[in-house]
């Protein structure tokens, strides 16, 4: 929240600013979410990968094979640290596009009424990050949604039509500036929709 519109809800320029400052000292340190996922995700696959490669380590100063049986041993050590790899930042770019699209959906001006439910629609390989933003690829995907599950969204300030049909009884006041002469058109106008003749009577 700015300033402006802190003073907007009332508050004094002075104690705008000062909650401005406190608001920035509280901040200071923390990480959003999404950038504690993936880093997590990168310490705990860290972790992992070393604790996997120690007990291959001793493992292999354990063997008592051939040096030929222990270069294919080494060789499928690294084949397997590949495959590891690969798939880690397989997944890790998963775990980016999935925060980046919730962030996303989240600033939108349509909120999902079930974040996790519309993220779940979006085809992650369409998305294209730029950091930690998406670039491309969902607003196309999040505009069909609106398009075709609209109740999966918050309407927010889109312009409702009113339910039902327009009254059509034919009914149309008369058109006078006199209240008295109003009145009596109105009702002779209520008498005569109703059946009854009023021609001749005031």
């Amino acid at each position: 929240m700015t300033k402006e519109q802190l003073i907007a809800l009332g508050l004094t320029e002075e104690q705008a600013n000062k909650a401005i400052e406190l608001h920035t000292t509280a901040l200071q340190g923390y990480v959003a979410k999404g950038t504690y996922d993936v880093l997590k995700a990168e310490a705990d696959n860290l972790k992992a990968t070393n604790d996997s490669m120690k007990a291959e380590v001793d493992k292999l100063k354990k063997f008592e094979g051939t040096n030929a049986e222990l270069a294919a041993k080494i060789e499928k050590l690294q084949g397997d640290v590949t495959t590891k790899e690969e798939t880690y930042k397989s997944e890790l770019e998963k775990l980016r596009k999935i925060n980046a699209v919730e962030l996303a959906l989240l600033q939108g001006e349509n909120k999902p009424h079930d974040l996790d439910l519309v993220k779940g629609l979006v085809d992650l390989s369409l998305i294209k990050l730029d950091g930690d933003k998406v670039v491309s690829g969902l607003k196309e995907q999040i505009d069909t949604l609106r398009t075709d599950k609209a109740f999966l969204f918050n309407p927010g300030e889109q312009k409702r039509e009113p339910f039902g049909n327009p009254p059509n009884d034919g009914f149309k006041p008369p058109k006078t500036d006199n209240v008295a002469d109003f009145g009596k058109s109105l009702a002779k106008t209520k008498l005569t929709m109703m059946g009854i003749n009023t021609e001749g009577g005031n």
